[in-house]
């Protein structure tokens, strides 16, 4: 890795104090008095800095007054860069540390500390090599890609990366429970967990909702009487609320729930009052599908439980974009699959009467 030094952004510079890598955030005019200087822990802290600084009124440090042999931001401050971008959008923590932190030690330590001004396609392409070659799922390297990408896409636009770098995506796992999985993995999840997160699993299957909806739903988020729960946009483009469909199961499980407890959370944790840790929920199913013998299915593959059931009774892609939330129906078809005795259904409309 380069040596701890260099501009992040104007009037953010790294540096080591002590010791210690630091951020340095300078701002204002050369003069006594005009400056200002301080040191952060984080670069999160510097931005925080930096913004309540210039909303005092105080400016930018001329470009003048940087000197020209200070090294250039590198793609490991794009990266940090964006994170933060992603949490001041709403994004949980730990979906920004994946498009963050996890994706510069993806990429290595060369291309980490390659300034962003030098950055070639051909750089792109030999960090999809490396990882493809070590055994990583294409899964992961999109994901690690598509990160990068974004970013790079705010720092470079002049910097086209081709879609045929990003390794195609399997679409072919089916994530989806049938009624025996369904009717063995809730009497293990019952078995050793309070009700309310059994609760929460179930809401789960019956919603399509993600887990970070569920693990923070809010009481004033549930409107019984409507059959809907109606949760904040995560589009950037729009505010209005995403409004999720309650069936009569969905409808009496959150009843009793509401009922159980008094809490603004519809799921505290008993212990903290506060949000079971997504750790905690994941390590949970886990157990109880490896002991029911259910292979390779996360928490978050009961998002595709519901659209697969809606999909095979002919849903539209419309409305199993509705089901998820999805902003495309392209997004959507990732999540439903069809079976084939739907397609023996369908195909036998070709048979002669």
């Amino acid at each position: 890795m380069a040596k701890w030094t260099g501009s992040v952004e104007r009037g953010i510079r790294k540096a080591v104090v002590n010791g210690r890598k630091v951020y340095r955030v300078q701002l204002g005019s050369r003069g006594k008095g005009n400056r200002r200087s301080k040191v952060c822990e984080t670069l999160e802290q510097a931005v925080m800095v930096k913004a309540a600084w210039l909303a005092g009124g105080l400016p930018v440090v001329k470009a003048a007054d940087v000197s020209k042999d200070e090294p250039p931001a590198t793609v490991e401050d794009g990266l940090r860069h964006y994170e933060l971008l992603l949490r001041s959008k709403g994004k949980s923590r730990a979906n920004a540390h994946r498009s963050g932190h996890q994706v510069i030690g993806a990429i290595g330590p060369a291309l980490a500390s390659k300034p962003l001004g030098a950055v070639t396609v051909e750089d792109v392409a030999d960090f999809i090599t490396r990882r493809q070659k070590a055994g990583i799922a294409d899964g992961t390297i999109g994901r690690d890609f598509n990160a990068l990408r974004a970013m790079l896409k705010r720092t470079r636009p002049d910097l086209h990366l081709p879609a045929e770098l990003k390794p195609p995506e399997d679409n072919t796992r089916v994530r989806f429970l049938s009624p025996e999985q369904r009717a063995a993995i809730f009497p293990e999840l019952e078995e050793s967990n309070p009700e309310t997160l059994v609760r929460l699993v179930r809401l789960a299957l019956l919603t399509s909702m993600r887990l970070s909806e569920c693990r923070t739903l809010r009481r004033d988020q549930v409107h019984l009487a409507a059959r809907v729960v109606l949760l904040p946009s995560r589009s950037t483009k729009t505010r209005k609320p995403r409004a999720v469909r309650l069936n009569a199961d969905a409808v009496a499980l959150l009843r009793t729930q509401l009922a159980s407890q008094p809490s603004e959370l519809v799921f505290p944790n008993p212990r903290t009052r506060g949000p079971y840790s997504v750790v905690h929920i994941s390590r949970i199913w886990r157990k109880a599908r490896k002991a029911v013998g259910i292979e390779d299915f996360r928490f978050h593959d009961l998002r595709h439980h519901l659209p697969t059931l809606a999909a095979n009774e002919g849903a539209s892609p419309q409305v199993i974009q509705a089901i998820g939330g999805w902003e495309t129906p392209t997004m959507a078809a990732r999540y439903a699959h069809i079976f084939n005795p739907t397609l023996d259904r369908f195909v036998a409309l070709a048979n002669e009467s």
